[in-house]
């Protein structure tokens, strides 16, 4: 086996080194940090707080949210990232999806019970090759998720709530003449959650996903030599505080904080703690308007920020509404880095949805007594005409 060793691109790229001749060479699948897509364009809107807005797409965040109408119920979206950076030599395209997640729900005695799908990222990256410098590889990644989700009532006013599932990362590198890899790996996922109604208006919630890892093994066209390419990639754990505020009728705040621990992924990667609020008016029975903010810290080793400013975290403003008619609702999210966190790296986000609920029907009030059906009283019910009693 040759001594060269693939393009390295520290951090949140690819990192790969020679290793002993049965292995080949070793890639680390760079699942960017803010490559991700949002998992519902309301939890978007209301700053991203994916884990504190009930609904039916919690199944990929926080399953003890799970929610909606008694019976079937189902949920389809699609998003949109603008181009971005993530290190000082990767540079990532677009990224569109659609559709991003289709969720579909049941509902019954306080249960609920949710199997969804989602592309959680699909991200292009361009970048150059150290060996080569004329040359300008591309890496297409996707992150495929598939999730089941039962939240039950634990008695009182407490939920549990388990999420299982199975991820999938993708990967086509190929350079400006011919395709280097191809492959696929899988991971399994689980995710758990609880929540408690700590008063009328207010819940309370914690929610701790697993870290997923894959690994696995491909064929790799490099320089005109067949060589083994060893794959390895996480999503990292996180675990974190989520709550709901009736704040008046009509009117709800929901709140996150959730540590990542993106430390676990590649060396030199450091743990983030990120903070989400959102708020949500009823401005009509068929519209609510929603805004709130969130943090993205980037868990690339400070050195690196230190020597590339425009690589600090950010700080995204969110907004949006949604409209319901009968069984129908569609809501449209957008969220945009750019007037809080300066000229560097910022990104803008859309998102929208389409929703069914199943309804059923309200009982019809019992019919009011006709006079014909009030009792009459017997006699000696009546009044005395001497007492009057």
């Amino acid at each position: 086996m040759g001594t060269r060793s693939l393009p390295v691109l520290a951090a949140v790229a690819l990192a790969a080194a020679p290793a002993p001749a049965r292995a080949g060479y070793r890639l680390d699948l760079p699942l960017q940090y803010n490559a991700f897509h949002p998992v519902s364009a309301r939890s978007l809107a209301c700053g991203d707080t994916r884990a504190a807005i009930e609904g039916l797409a919690a199944v990929f965040a926080n399953p003890a949210a799970l929610a909606g109408a008694e019976g079937a119920s189902g949920e389809i979206g699609g998003s949109a990232l603008s181009a971005f950076r993530s290190h000082e030599i990767l540079d990532t395209r677009p990224s569109q999806l659609l559709p991003a997640t289709a969720v579909a729900g049941w509902g019954a005695g306080g249960q609920y019970l949710a199997f969804g799908a989602r592309r959680a990222q699909r991200a292009t990256l361009d970048f150059n090759d150290p060996l080569r410098p004329q040359v300008r590889d591309r890496l297409v990644l996707a992150l495929d998720q598939l999730r089941g989700g039962w939240r039950i009532a634990a008695g009182g006013r407490a939920r549990l709530a388990l999420a299982l599932g199975f991820d999938r990362v993708t990967m086509d590198w190929s350079d400006q003449s011919h395709r280097l890899a191809r492959a696929a790996v899988n991971g399994r996922a689980v995710a758990l959650g609880c929540e408690a109604d700590i008063r009328q208006d207010l819940t309370l919630g914690l929610f701790y996903r697993t870290r997923t890892t894959f690994e696995g093994s491909t064929g790799f066209d490099y320089l005109d030599t067949l060589r083994t390419l060893e794959l390895y990639s996480i999503v990292p754990s996180t675990a974190g505080l989520a709550g709901r505020w009736q704040i008046d009728t009509g009117l709800r705040a929901a709140g996150q904080v959730d540590f990542t621990s993106w430390q676990s992924v590649v060396v030199g990667y450091v743990g983030t703690l990120d903070w989400h609020l959102g708020l949500e008016l009823d401005v009509a029975p068929w519209l609510t308007l929603r805004a709130g903010g969130h943090s993205l810290a980037t868990p690339i080793d400070p050195a690196d920020r230190d020597r590339h400013p425009e690589l600090h975290g950010l700080y995204f403003l969110t907004a949006g509404a949604g409209v319901r008619w009968r069984r129908l609702a569609a809501d449209l999210g957008a969220a945009t880095s750019h007037p809080l966190s300066g000229s560097g790296n910022n990104q803008n986000i859309v998102a929208f949805s389409l929703g069914y609920a199943h309804r059923p029907p309200v009982a019809a009030p019992p019919p009011a007594p006709q006079p014909e059906d009030r009792p009459v009283p017997e006699p000696h019910d009546q009044p005395s005409e001497e007492t009057g009693q």
